[in-house]
């Protein structure tokens, strides 16, 4: 089960009160060696019997009945609050976390403090990374999941934008049955929509869950973007560093069905975020020219859409993108031909609006 104290350090020490330093210390050094010589700090907090528990404590309750142990990979890089969100949202599915961070500032590393069953590294602790890519990274991730936890468990690749609407408990459960070792997901692409412009301006630091409903998807033939998420991890796994790749590359079985999760392709609404062409300034910033198996491969990650002024953020269609032909709006359900069934629907105790 993943528990944290406090969704911002400000509310942390609200609830801690003077204790709060002296419980940092129930903390403890492992040491690990994998590619330098590294002392990451693995928070173990646990809330005193006397401390109201707070929200990622609440809302981790049903994660105790996890069949399986289920580690997320979190790659996080200068997210902000959305990293708690996601948290507070998602962290009754997985046992354990480990979070590898690319931020520039300690925010993430500070809150993160709080929280049990989460191992932190920063990129910095790794002075051989090259490529900075999807498979460099995940490689890296993969390796410290197996020192910390060992092998023979699942693993998903969690990203602080994407908020589950199955239960990858529940995936995981059925993809054991039929022996598969991994799972591809359905990527429904949120983005703001002009009807909800006004309620934003209202209500701009809301959590974006709760702002922003339209996701867009390829309709009842073609179905939905599909992404490689979760896998059942084992000793020779063997991984491809090239951007894109996002499991090992020697996965013998798919799933049969496929969940689905929210990602909110848009949470910061901030110009100063993208480029004149619609890239995102932070994200996948870093990776080598090298990496791309294409030489006419998208490079970076964003909306690619021009964006002057904050409603231009605000679309009925995904400009300039074809495929995403519908548009549909989430209500706790998704369409009836992009659903697996009741039994997957995620258990947490967090309500969506």
């Amino acid at each position: 089960m993943l528990r944290c104290s406090a969704r911002k350090f400000t509310r942390l020490q609200a609830i801690l009160g003077p204790c709060l330093a002296s419980l940092f210390f129930s903390g403890y050094l492992l040491t690990a060696k994998p590619r330098a010589v590294i002392e990451p700090r693995v928070f173990v907090y646990e809330t005193p019997e006397n401390v109201t528990a707070s929200y990622c404590a609440r809302t981790s309750e049903l994660g105790r009945q996890a069949s399986v142990h289920h580690v997320g990979l979190l790659l996080t890089k200068d997210d902000g609050d959305i990293l708690f969100e996601w948290l507070e949202h998602n962290s009754c599915h997985f046992s354990a976390l480990l979070v590898l961070d690319g931020s520039s500032q300690p925010y993430a590393r500070d809150e993160l403090r709080s929280c049990a069953n989460v191992v932190y590294y920063h990129e910095t602790h790794f002075p051989d990374l090259k490529l900075y890519s999807d498979g460099e990274l995940r490689e890296l991730g993969h390796d410290l999941i197996s020192k910390h936890f060992g092998y023979d468990i699942w693993i998903t690749m969690a990203h602080t934008d994407e908020f589950f609407i199955h239960s990858p408990l529940s995936v995981i459960d059925f993809a054991t049955k039929e022996n598969a070792d991994h799972v591809r997901w359905r990527a429904l692409h949120v983005l703001p929509h002009p009807s909800e412009f006004e309620n934003f301006t209202r209500h701009a630091d809301a959590p974006v869950h709760t702002l922003f409903r339209h996701y867009h998807h390829y309709g009842p033939k073609r179905g939905s973007f599909l992404e490689q998420r979760t896998f059942f991890s084992t000793k020779g796994l063997e991984w491809d560093k090239r951007q894109g790749a996002l499991l090992p590359r020697n996965l013998k079985k798919t799933s049969s069905i496929y969940p689905s999760y929210l990602h909110y392709k848009l949470h910061n609404l901030s110009l100063s975020a993208y480029d004149e062409l619609g890239t995102h300034r932070q994200h996948w910033n870093r990776v080598a020219e090298s990496s791309y198996s294409k030489k006419k491969q998208q490079k970076g990650v964003g909306i690619f859409w021009s964006v002057k002024v904050t409603r231009d953020f605000f679309v009925s269609r995904w400009p300039g993108n074809e495929r995403y032909s519908h548009v549909s709006v989430f209500r706790d359900h998704v369409e009836s031909y992009l659903e697996i069934g009741d039994i997957f629907i995620r258990k947490c105790q967090k309500t969506w609006f």
